[in-house]
C-alpha cells in the first residue's frame, strides 16, 4: 500500500460505485418507462447510444433511471457504477473527477485534466461494464465537451427536464409522464394500506392532482402525518395554497416540495431569449384551460399588448412563439406543432397562478379574456351559426377556466365589457347548440357577478338574465324561466319602453316560456302584440321578427288554429329560406312547425315530405344528438304513424328516445313526451313490455 502511494497511484478495485445513487421510492411502481429505457438500453449491440429521461418536474425521471441502475447493480452487471447530480457544470466535471481517482487509482489536482481523462478511459478496450447517470441536467451547454463517449462496453443515461433539440437530436428519447390511473391508484392504496379508513375518495384525490408521482408521494405523506383521510385532505386542498400541503419532511430524499420545482424551472426559462417572456406567457396559460391551448391566444395583440406593457418593450408574435417554445423545452408544457396547442399540467397552472402577485394575476386574467374575445371577434363567429361552433367549442374549456379562475378575485377589469359581450355569446351559442346545462352553470353566474358594479337595470345585467332563461327554457324549467322573463320585461318596459328591441326580445322569450307551461292563449296574445311592434320598428324580415311569427304560429298549432298558423308559418318558412339559408337551424325549426300545421290541415303526404327533408337537414347540419333533430325524429315518427308505417314509426321512436336520455336527462319534458308517444304505439307495433 506504502508503494501505490508514493508510485503517485491508488490500488484500483472493483466493482465501484461513484456518487450516491438514490433509493427506489416507497410503494414505487413499475411503469411503462422502465420498460422503454431497459428496451433501449437492451437495444445495443455494438455501439450504444445515450438515453435522454425527459418530462416534467415531478413525475419521477430520477426514479426511472434509479430503477435501471438498481437492478444492473444488484444483478452484477455492472463493473462501474457512476451517479452525478449534474445540476451544474462543476457538478459534472468534479464527479467525472472523482470517477477518474477511483478507475485510474491516479487523483490528478486539476479537476478538468481529471475530467478528461475518465472521458478517455471510458472510451478505451478494458471490458469493464459501466453505466455513467447524469441526474437533473438543468442546462445542456454545461455538458459541452463533456458528453461521454459512444461504447460497446457501456450506457449514457441523462434525466432533465429540458428537451432543447441539440440535447435530443442523436440520442434516444424516454419520454416520461404522470402516472396511469391505475399507476395512481396502485400507489395510493399501496402507501396507505397501513390505514385503509383513510382511502375514502381515493381516486378523487389521484384525479385532483392529475395523477403526478410526486404530488401524490406528499399528498400521501402529509395526510399521514396529519391523520386525514383522502376525502378530507380533498376538502383542504380546495382552500389552502399548495405551500400549505407540503409535509415538513419530503418522501423518498426529495428535495423541495413539487411547486418549488417548477417554479424554478420558470425562472430559468425566464432569463432566456426573449427574456422575460416566458414568465407572463405560462401566467396567462395558467388561467386557461390544461389541455389543447391554442398558441394563437399568445400571439394575439391583446396578449402582445399585456407582454409589453409588463417589460416596457415591443413583444412581437416572433417572441410570443419563442416563449412557448422555452417552456416546451423546460418541459414546463407540451407542444403540439400539428395542432399549434400545448399542453399543461394542471398542478403546474396552480403553482403558478398562487405564486403571481396580484398586479401581475389582474394584468395576465385582463389579456387572457381579451385574447379569448379577440379570437371569436368578427362575421364569422355568429354563435347561431352552425358554420362557427368549431371555433366554439375550440375555445369553450378556456373560457370557462377563465370564469372559474377569476371568480373569486376582484378582477375587475377582467369583467370589462369586451369580456362581458364574450361570455353573453358563449351563452347563446351553448343554447343554439344544445348544451343547456352547461350554458345554466355559466349563465347563472352573470348576473350576480356583475351586478354589483353594474346595477340591476344594466344592459349586461338584463342580457344576462334573458340569457339564463333561455337555457331554462331548454332544460324544460319553463317556470323558474317565465319568472326570470317576467320580472326583466317589467325593468326592460320602465326603462327602454314597449317598442325597444331588447324588450321585445324578452317579451318573445315570456311567450316561449307560456307556451311550455301550457298557457297557449296568453302566449299567443304576448307574441302577436310582439310581433305587431316588431314589424312597425323593423323589416318583417329581419331575424328577430322571423322568430317571434314562428313562436306565434307554434302557439297557434297548441290551440289548434291551423289555418291561421299555417299562413303565418309558410310566410316565415319562405321569408327564413330567404334570409338566413336552406339549412339554417332557425328555417328548419319553422319548416317542422309548418308540418305540424300541415297535418292539423289533414295534408299529411306535404307534412312528411317537409318533416323528412328537415330531419335529414338537422342530422346534415346538427348532428343527430341535439335537441332539435332529436324533436323533429319524434315529429317524424309521428308522421309515420299517420301514413300506416307502424314499424318505421316505432324504430325512430326508439332511437331519439334512447339519446335524448343520453343528451338531456330522463326526467326532461321532451324525453318524457317521448317515452309516453312509444308506450302508447307498443302494442300497436306487436312489441311486449318487458
Amino acid at each position: 500500500m506504502l508503494n501505490n502511494y508514493l508510485s503517485g497511484r491508488m490500488r484500483v478495485s472493483w466493482p465501484r460505485l461513484i456518487g450516491v445513487l438514490p433509493m427506489l421510492a416507497d410503494c414505487r411502481q413499475h411503469r411503462p418507462a422502465d420498460d422503454a429505457l431497459r428496451a433501449a438500453i437492451a437495444a445495443g449491440e455494438s455501439i450504444v447510444i445515450c438515453q435522454v429521461i425527459t418530462g416534467l418536474g415531478g413525475v419521477g425521471k430520477t426514479q426511472v433511471a434509479a430503477g435501471l441502475a438498481h437492478r444492473l447493480w444488484s444483478a452484477n452487471e455492472l463493473d462501474l457504477l457512476v451517479w452525478i447530480s449534474a445540476t451544474s457544470r462543476a457538478r459534472v466535471v468534479n464527479g467525472y473527477a472523482q470517477a477518474a481517482a477511483a478507475v485510474t487509482g491516479i487523483d490528478l489536482a486539476d479537476t478538468e485534466d481529471a475530467a478528461r481523462r475518465f472521458l478517455e478511459w471510458l472510451s478505451e478496450p478494458h471490458g469493464r461494464r459501466w453505466l455513467l447517470v447524469l441526474d437533473n441536467l438543468n442546462d445542456p451547454n454545461d455538458l459541452n465537451g463533456l458528453w461521454p463517449p459512444l461504447a460497446n462496453a457501456g450506457h449514457t443515461v441523462v434525466t432533465t427536464r429540458r428537451r432543447d433539440a441539440a440535447l435530443l437530436d442523436g440520442r434516444q428519447v424516454v419520454n416520461v409522464g404522470p402516472f396511469t390511473p391505475d399507476e395512481a391508484r396502485r400507489y395510493l392504496r399501496d402507501k396507505l394500506a397501513p390505514h385503509p379508513e383513510r382511502l375514502d375518495a381515493v381516486d378523487e384525490l389521484a384525479v385532483d392532482l392529475d395523477f403526478l408521482p410526486l404530488a401524490l408521494a406528499q399528498a400521501a405523506t402529509y395526510l399521514a402525518d396529519q391523520g386525514l383521510t383522502c376525502a378530507e385532505y380533498r376538502r383542504r386542498s380546495a382552500h389552502r395554497r399548495l405551500a400549505r400541503l407540503a409535509p415538513q419532511v419530503l418522501p423518498d430524499d426529495y428535495q423541495a416540495p413539487v411547486a418549488r420545482t417548477w417554479l424554478l424551472s420558470i425562472d430559468l426559462a425566464n432569463g432566456l431569449e426573449p427574456a422575460g417572456v416566458a414568465r407572463p406567457t405560462m401566467e396567462i396559460a395558467a388561467l386557461l384551460d390544461a389541455n389543447s391551448i391554442p398558441i394563437t391566444i399568445f400571439t394575439s395583440a391583446a396578449a402582445l399588448g399585456h407582454f409589453a406593457t409588463r417589460l416596457d418593450r415591443v413583444v412581437d408574435s416572433t417572441d410570443a412563439r419563442d416563449a412557448v417554445q422555452l417552456l416546451h423545452r423546460f418541459s414546463l408544457a407540451t407542444v403540439d406543432d400539428a395542432t399549434a396547442t400545448m399542453r399543461v399540467h394542471g398542478l403546474v397552472q396552480r403553482a403558478v397562478r398562487e405564486a403571481t402577485i396580484a398586479e401581475d394575476r389582474f394584468g395576465g386574467a385582463g389579456a387572457a379574456t381579451h385574447a379569448l374575445a379577440e379570437l371569436l371577434s368578427g362575421s364569422g363567429c355568429d354563435p347561431e351559426d352552425p358554420e362557427s361552433w368549431l371555433a366554439y367549442r375550440t375555445l369553450l374549456p378556456h373560457i370557462m377556466a377563465v370564469v372559474g379562475n377569476i371568480s373569486s378575485d376582484t378582477l375587475t377589469g377582467c369583467d370589462s365589457p369586451t369580456f362581458r359581450h364574450l361570455l353573453l355569446k358563449v351563452c347563446r351559442f351553448l343554447y343554439a347548440s344544445g348544451q343547456y346545462e352547461t350554458g345554466r352553470d355559466l349563465a347563472v353566474l352573470l348576473p350576480h357577478r356583475w351586478i354589483g358594479a353594474l346595477g340591476p337595470e344594466d344592459e349586461d345585467v338584463l342580457t344576462a338574465r334573458n340569457r339564463l332563461g333561455a337555457l331554462l327554457t331548454g332544460l324544460g324549467e319553463h317556470e323558474s324561466a317565465r319568472l326570470i322573463f317576467s320580472s326583466v320585461l317589467k325593468v326592460q318596459r320602465h326603462a327602454l319602453g314597449h317598442d325597444h328591441q331588447e324588450t321585445l326580445k324578452t317579451a318573445n322569450n315570456l311567450g316561449v316560456a307560456l307556451g311550455g307551461l301550457g298557457k297557449y292563449r296568453e302566449a299567443a296574445e304576448l307574441l302577436e302584440d310582439t310581433l305587431t311592434r316588431r314589424r312597425k320598428s323593423a323589416r318583417g324580415d329581419s331575424p328577430q321578427t322571423l322568430r317571434t311569427a314562428n313562436n306565434l304560429g307554434e302557439m297557434l298549432n297548441c290551440l289548434l288554429a291551423f289555418v291561421q298558423a299555417s299562413e303565418i308559418l309558410e310566410a316565415t318558412h319562405n321569408g327564413r329560406r330567404e334570409v338566413l339559408g336552406e339549412n339554417h337551424p332557425d328555417t328548419l325549426w319553422t319548416a317542422k312547425n309548418l308540418a305540424t300545421s300541415l297535418r292539423g290541415l289533414n295534408d299529411n303526404e306535404s307534412a312528411h315530405r317537409l318533416l323528412r327533408d328537415a330531419f335529414d337537414r338537422y342530422q346534415e347540419t346538427l348532428g343527430w344528438d341535439h335537441p332539435d333533430t332529436l324533436q323533429t325524429a319524434v315529429d317524424l315518427a309521428d308522421s309515420f304513424e299517420t301514413l300506416g308505417e307502424l314499424y318505421a314509426s316505432r324504430r325512430l321512436l326508439e332511437s331519439a328516445l334512447d339519446k335524448q336520455v343520453e343528451v338531456l336527462g330522463a326526467e326532461h319534458a321532451d324525453t318524457k313526451a317521448t317515452a309516453n308517444r312509444l308506450r302508447r304505439r307498443l302494442p300497436e307495433t306487436g312489441a311486449h313490455a318487458g
